[in-house]
């Protein structure tokens, strides 16, 4: 961790940044946390720096501008927060304002999939947005991997399993309840149970994730229709699907990653073909914009991009920015 820390000095404080619980997408940023290279507003929205340079866009500011002047959302995961940016003016969201005559606004969640994603636009019902920029992707992939119990209705989440055990968790609370607790351990000491095996990850994990994936884009492309929003898709970049020189940084901080979810990157570079074309098919299928980030060439450079597998720097947020105002012109 201290090797980590060294070469991204910034990441101490994402993982610092902690996170709040909320009905509905079940987690968030907390709110009004104040760090060198990130920050959240009181609703736990990481700020956004405005065309100034200098002030941030404020959410109730964003939802009163004019129908007249033209605002975007950036939906996603951890990429569209911009973890791993070294300031907010890093993050796609900033980037964008300092790019063009759009007023952007991130509404990235970190760790979110994409129904939750649906879920916090469905919440705050943003006004008068001329743009649903979606740029992520790589959450329902992980998530195929790691969740055993994936739903094509409901998606799922990433500590679904201390969800789970959390709701089965018999702790007790006053005499009676602690009675019942004592009973149940005598139980499971003198007549044991085998617990059912963990079967790894198979076909219908990542089915399902598709089915709830592509249920997603086909909301989001019904409200962008019924708003008359203009929705695009961006697939994040991902090292592990780019033919790269990577740099002596990129290469220690995949090898820190490694270390802890080495079974995560090896599915993820397997699926990675497969993925992308699905994640192709189904944008074309209910005419959603698309562009796979992982087949630009400015990615394809001996530059520091990538902070891990999944995260990019300063350096390769810009390079997203760039080539998606180059490719819609936002």
């Amino acid at each position: 961790m201290a090797q980590k820390y060294e070469i991204a000095p910034q990441m101490r404080e994402y993982d610092n940044l902690g996170f709040q619980w909320l009905p509905g997408v079940m987690f968030f940023q907390k709110p009004n946390r104040r760090f060198a290279s990130v920050s959240t507003d009181s609703h736990g929205f990481r700020h956004t720096i405005s065309k100034d340079g200098k002030t941030f866009v404020r959410y109730e500011d964003f939802q009163a501008m004019s129908p007249e002047s033209p605002t975007g959302l950036v939906i996603g995961g951890s990429v569209a927060f911009g973890v791993g940016a070294t300031h907010n003016k890093y993050t796609l969201s900033s980037l964008l304002n300092e790019q063009t005559e759009t007023t952007w606004f991130n509404f990235g969640g970190r760790a979110f999939s994409s129904t939750q994603e649906i879920l916090l636009l469905m919440l705050h019902r943003p006004q008068n947005t001329q743009h649903l920029l979606v740029y992520g992707g790589m959450n329902n992939l992980v998530l195929s991997h790691l969740v055993h119990k994936t739903s094509p209705v409901y998606n799922c989440i990433f500590p679904q399993e201390r969800f789970e055990q959390g709701m089965e968790d018999n702790t007790p609370h006053g005499v009676k309840e602690a009675l019942k607790q004592l009973s149940n351990e005598v139980l499971k000491r003198y007549f044991p149970q085998t617990p059912p095996p963990v079967l790894p990850p198979g076909p219908k994990q990542y089915s399902n994730i598709m089915q709830a994936l592509e249920r997603d884009i086909l909301l989001l492309s019904d409200c962008s229709k019924a708003w008359n929003t203009r929705l695009y898709f961006a697939l994040q970049p991902v090292p592990l699907w780019i033919d790269k020189k990577f740099t002596a940084q990129e290469n220690q901080m995949m090898a820190f990653g490694r270390e802890k979810m080495e079974s995560v990157q090896e599915y993820v570079a397997k699926k990675g073909t497969e993925y992308r074309k699905d994640m192709a098919q189904i944008c074309q299928k209910h005419d959603v914009p698309f562009l796979d980030l992982n087949g630009c060439e400015e990615f394809a450079t001996d530059e520091w991009l990538f902070l891990d597998s999944n995260h990019l720097t300063d350096l390769g947020y810009t390079r997203s920015a760039e080539v998606i105002q180059k490719k819609w012109q936002l």
